[in-house]
């Protein structure tokens, strides 16, 4: 019973399951791309569905390895709702996506591919690098005014007899 109400809510949202799909190593959904719904090729790699995975979209073909990220939900002995995520080869795109996950074996069941989401990367570890080697940033010069405080200025004073 519990499986069938599954596929029916599968079905009235226009998810196919994998046994009624034409190819299961190629899927169309419509994603979030930076806020926008944008239509996703989604071709499932030969090791598994999260391993070797190609997605395309306009002018962007990336292959990815996700990797697990956070349990959505943990339903014990009958599996975990988890959160891969996946960087691109450039570095330039985070992919994140919900699959479920069997317990006794941490094998994907089941990749919900209408979670997708695609964001740009805010900034690149390069440009990172490259502001540090220029010197921005926050240094100190050591004082020898009155107002500089040595170690020795917060050490308790002794009371005179």
């Amino acid at each position: 019973m519990k499986k069938l109400l599954v596929e029916r809510f599968q079905q009235l949202a226009g998810i196919k399951p994998l046994y009624e799909q034409e190819d299961s190593s190629k899927i169309k959904t419509i994603s979030l791309i930076q806020g926008e719904s944008v239509d996703v090729n989604i071709e499932l790699g030969k090791s598994g569905p999260l391993d070797g995975t190609i997605i395309s979209w306009s002018n962007e073909r990336h292959t990815l390895e996700f990797k697990p990220d956070s349990v959505i939900d943990d339903h014990g002995t009958e599996g975990k709702d988890m959160t891969f995520i996946a960087i691109s080869d450039d570095e330039q795109w985070v992919f994140m996506v919900d699959a479920k996950i069997d317990t006794a074996s941490d094998i994907v069941n089941y990749v919900d591919w209408s979670s997708l989401e695609i964001d740009k990367r805010d900034v690149e570890i390069g440009e990172q690098n490259t502001l540090a080697a220029a010197g921005s940033g926050t240094s100190f010069t050591p004082g020898k005014g009155m107002g500089y405080m040595t170690p020795k200025a917060f050490k308790k004073k002794r009371k005179k007899d």
